[in-house]
């Protein structure tokens, strides 16, 4: 699977049947960061941030780092 922290969570979330704001509510955050992290907005969570969701939504930790690592090399400006 080669999907971006983004859509990893998203896709996640939907899978458990579970809202931004039930997956905020559970990760201890508001639920514009979630909707922010979903739409690529917001794409380098804190490391306890990062952690806590892939705890709430039972990610294995080397499919999140591996989803995150693909969400930066996206974001990178392209060189000239």
């Amino acid at each position: 699977m080669k999907t971006k922290f983004g859509t990893l969570i998203r896709e996640r979330r939907k899978a458990l049947g579970k809202s931004q704001a039930m997956i905020a509510a559970e990760a201890g955050v508001g639920q514009i960061i979630i909707a922010r992290l979903e739409t690529g907005g917001v794409f380098e969570p804190s490391s306890w941030l990062f952690a806590r969701l892939l705890d709430v939504l039972q990610i294995p930790a080397e499919e999140g780092v591996a989803a995150l690592s693909r969400e930066r090399r996206g974001k990178r400006p392209k060189e000239d």
